[in-house]
């Protein structure tokens, strides 16, 4: 309306805004209109750039604007790279991206710009930059092949005429059997809290199981003990829900891994045994029960933690694992999807006849 040269009181009445902001509007009407074009082409945070735009209008915030895309650009580059950034150093390079837009430019006497922590707080909340930490080993991972390999997979098990009983996957990772929680919950008026001095102990775990996920082999647990205390009462060749190595690291090495292979057999059968806690243990779990966080934590041994890792393998059920299979063999899962919707039709169709028996039209 504006831009057609509408009366003031017309837009007033129209618009039901006040005069003296549609007066204010139509004399910086060619600032507002510079400010908007910059940034809408350059803020990260869509609609949210035309306001930003409306409420200042000044060669500075047209520069920060400027500053803060360069600067996504360059956080998107170094992310690409598997490169890590701190909050230090994206204010460092919006420093620089600043100084370099006014000596580009040619800005005389530029208004200063520090990047200063609540800059970093406000541009972390603009164009949607959180803190994220890593995971697992993502960025060594050969994505090109991890694509191709399905097609891969499937072509090896349709030429072999292998089974998903018959397809077996294993992988190792470390328990921090130890670790101490790092923070709690605590009245305003206390300064911190007063923590233990963290331990890294730590034993290593290796997994396998079959891609029907009907077969679930015993852990095997690598500890830098052959026979730790809390074991001192058991046969380490022989116990009944997992499978004992030891070395000096307590990680998996190449020796290990084949000595593992050689005994799969024994594994294989021993797998169907499964352990009873003594009444010792119980009796002992049932006076943990009043113990403190510190006291627990003392009392809390390797058997211990072995135990409830133990335990926790084996609740995982066969859709769990099935369904982490999937990404590997999605035809497999594609065809149970099949015999599922299969077995609805049948069940539908055998509850349908039972209905029509007289006396059982309530079953469902």
């Amino acid at each position: 309306m504006i831009e057609d040269d509408a009366k003031t009181c017309e837009i007033v009445k129209l618009l039901n805004v006040p005069e003296s902001s549609v007066r204010n509007i139509r004399k910086k009407k060619d600032e507002i209109k510079a400010a908007i074009k910059t940034t809408t082409k350059y803020f990260m945070g869509g609609a949210g750039g035309a306001r930003r735009a409306m409420h200042d209008t000044t060669e500075k915030n047209r520069l920060h604007v400027v500053t803060e895309h360069y600067v996504m650009k360059w956080l998107a580059r170094r992310l690409r790279k598997g490169a890590s950034v701190d909050g230090p150093e994206i204010r460092g390079r919006a420093v620089a991206v600043y100084q370099g837009l006014c000596a580009k430019h040619k800005i005389q006497n530029p208004a200063p710009f520090i990047a200063s922590r609540g800059w970093l707080h406000r541009f972390k909340k603009r164009c949607g930059v959180k803190l994220a930490y890593y995971q697992g080993e993502l960025a060594s991972a050969d994505t090109t092949a991890a694509q191709e390999f399905p097609q891969i997979a499937k072509a090896i098990m349709e030429e072999g005429g292998y089974t998903p009983d018959q397809v077996f996957n294993c992988d190792e990772t470390g328990v921090y059997w130890k670790k101490s929680p790092k923070a709690t919950y605590a009245h305003k008026n206390l300064r911190q809290a007063a923590g233990t001095k963290m331990t890294k102990d730590r034993f290593s775990v290796l997994l396998c199981c079959n891609a029907s996920g009907d077969f679930k082999m015993k852990p095997v647990i690598i500890y830098k003990y052959a026979k730790p205390h809390s074991y001192r009462h058991c046969d380490m060749n022989n116990l009944p829900n997992c499978v004992w190595y030891s070395n000096n690291s307590g990680y998996m090495t190449a020796s290990l891994s084949l000595k593992w292979l050689d005994e799969l057999k024994e594994i294989q059968e021993a797998n169907s045994s499964e352990s009873e806690p003594d009444q010792e243990e119980s009796q002992e779990e049932e006076d943990q029960e009043e113990m403190t966080v510190k006291a627990f934590w003392k009392s809390f041994k390797i058997k211990h933690a072995v135990d409830l890792f133990c335990e926790a393998w084996g609740q995982i059920n066969e859709a769990t694992i099935a369904h982490a299979w999937a990404p590997l063999l999605p035809h497999l899962k594609q065809a149970g999807e099949a015999a599922r919707q299969e077995l609805e039709v049948v069940a539908r169709e055998t509850a349908d006849v039972i209905r029509a028996v007289p006396g059982l039209s309530c079953v469902s």
